[in-house]
């Protein structure tokens, strides 16, 4: 990856087409990036300068990523059956990461894979979504585990509840934060995790901060 802070990328988006990566494709190259955007349907893809439309799904081999400086991946499920569509389908990006020499994975996992802790309120709030959501955790689990062992420089967000709401900005935090991540905020830091060679490794949490809508992103250590 090339470490210099400025300048145009190229990222791959999987998932591009799912409700958090098509904002992924959208704020890369508002800024200024190019993008190569992984989807089942690829004619649901834009078509905009500077994006690289290619077809993937989660358990076929995954398209040539020589070149590629960092990949994100949007993966996500609706349903709530069993599945390996997390950690399956990292494993199939990171192999192909390994074989094009690309170093840098950013993804999403969700902040209920981790016991609920804090005050009883939310120990038992979270408890439920857990519930709910069981399978899905179970597998971003093993997703996580999957990028632990592949000796990538990664990272992995685990938001709250995701909202559909206009950007505010967000803040980072080292654990667990009650509130909501607007998909938008989410997709601005999957951008700069991706394009910054000041990112953190490993595990962090989001939050949408309160107010107003804001035209521009604003991250707060």
């Amino acid at each position: 990856m090339n470490e210099s802070s400025g300048g145009s990328r190229l990222l791959t988006v999987a998932a591009a087409t799912g409700p958090t990566g098509r904002l992924v494709v959208e704020q890369a190259l508002d800024r200024g990036h190019r993008v190569l955007a992984l989807a089942r349907r690829v004619e649901a893809l834009p078509d905009r300068d500077g994006v690289t439309r290619a077809a993937w799904s989660v358990g076929q081999a995954v398209p040539d990523l020589s070149g590629v400086d960092a990949v994100v991946s949007a993966l996500g499920v609706r349903e709530r059956r069993p599945t390996t569509t997390y950690s399956v389908g990292v494993a199939d990006l990171v192999g192909a990461m390994k074989a094009a020499g690309v170093h840098r994975f950013v993804g999403i996992s969700a902040a209920g894979v981790v016991p609920p802790s804090g005050p009883l309120v939310q120990r038992l709030a979270l408890a439920a979504v857990g519930r709910i959501y069981r399978h899905a955790y179970d597998d971003m689990r093993r997703m996580e585990d999957v990028l632990a062992r592949s000796g990538l420089g990664w990272t992995v967000v685990r938001p709250p509840r995701l909202t559909d709401r206009a950007p505010t900005g967000y803040r980072q935090a080292e654990g667990v934060v009650l509130g909501t991540l607007g998909r938008r905020d989410l997709a601005a830091l999957l951008v700069e995790l991706a394009t910054s060679p000041a990112a953190p490794s490993g595990i962090t949490y989001a939050v949408s901060l309160p107010g107003r809508a804001i035209r521009e992103h604003v991250a707060e250590e």
